[in-house]
């Protein structure tokens, strides 16, 4: 759901590489990637790297000053792991390779999988949350 909304930063994506992701990941989370190729993932894939980082997507939004921000954007469906995630992301090791991807913000999104707000819903609360200060 995430990487089909309308705001995705789709430069982002098209000048993302897979040496970009190693780069900035692979000093910084060396357990997750060490995780992720006894598992036998393909490092080759930077949707491999994208997950490693716990990102769906990431998103460019405006907010109401006109600054523009890169929002990186998880989206999950379970309490446990929306609480367990958000302190990953808030962790200092996160904030570096987010800061080293070109990336502001980092939002991990609960939402009710019976049933998911509408796209324009969910662009919506990006705004209004993008309106507001802090990460």
């Amino acid at each position: 759901m995430a990487r089909e909304l309308k705001v995705v930063d789709r430069e982002f994506f098209r000048r993302l590489t897979v040496e970009a992701l190693r780069t900035a990941i692979r000093s910084r989370l060396s357990d997750r990637v060490e995780e992720a190729s006894r598992r036998g993932e393909d490092l080759q894939d930077p949707a491999t790297w994208l997950d490693l980082v716990l990102i769906d997507a990431v998103v460019r939004l405006e907010n109401i000053d006109g600054s523009s921000f890169r929002v990186a954007v998880l989206v999950t469906t379970r309490d446990r792991h929306a609480l367990n995630e958000l302190g990953l992301v808030k962790s200092q090791n996160f904030r570096a390779v987010r800061s080293a991807l070109g990336i502001d913000r980092h939002w991990v999104l609960l939402l009710d999988s019976v049933a998911p707000p509408a796209q324009e819903q969910l662009v919506d609360a990006l705004y209004e949350q993008i309106d507001q200060s802090g990460e």
